[in-house]
């Protein structure tokens, strides 16, 4: 059954999502923080749907799930996330007690050693860091790190951060593979 408030919602949360990045100045760019949030949207919208998980919920959380970055670009972002996700939905009038629930603990459990209570915030966890090996992220560090160095000392930086990530996946590599492989190819070109 299709639920078309959810749905609706999922379009609310992504206009959100836009709005509260686009002027965001931390340490990653509104830029890269909002292909960041569509890309664990799309990612929890295609796992989910195969692991039989709340698509919607997952989405909403892709979206928002590090909104708390545009307040605290520390680990404590989390915290600050889940209240702007309760603003979120008292202005939305969402009293679904399961969805809010998942939501929360995506946005609440999304980092490294955090330990999330659903399904769904389990496979954002892991959805967090693999979202992040992807060619218009790693396209747009480059640019962003030339700014302020060379372009060579920008690749080497964005390289590296991009084999950091890669790590952080751990036995889930496969997952990630194909896109590493083409982030991988932006550093064989010459300049």
């Amino acid at each position: 059954m299709v639920n078309n408030a959810q749905h609706e919602l999922v379009a609310k949360a992504h206009v959100a999502m836009q709005q509260m990045f686009a002027a965001h100045d931390g340490k990653l760019s509104g830029r890269i923080m909002t292909i960041h949030a569509e890309r664990c949207a799309s990612m929890g919208r295609d796992m989910g749907a195969r692991q039989g998980l709340n698509v919607d919920a997952l989405m909403i959380a892709g979206y928002l799930h590090d909104v708390g970055r545009t307040i605290n670009d520390d680990e404590s972002h989390t915290l600050e996330g889940a209240k702007i996700v309760e603003l979120f939905f008292q202005e939305h009038n969402v009293h679904d007690a399961t969805l809010k629930d998942i939501i929360i603990d995506c946005t609440l459990n999304h980092g490294s050693k955090a330990k999330p209570m659903t399904q769904e915030g389990k496979l954002m966890q892991f959805i967090d860091k693999a979202a992040l090996i992807d060619v218009s992220v790693i396209s747009v560090l480059i640019e962003e790190f030339s700014k302020s160095m060379p372009l060579q000392k920008a690749r080497e930086k964005a390289k590296q951060k991009l084999e950091s990530r890669y790590r952080k996946i751990g036995d889930n590599r496969d997952t990630v593979q194909r896109s590493y492989e083409e982030c991988l190819s932006l550093f064989a070109e010459k300049i």
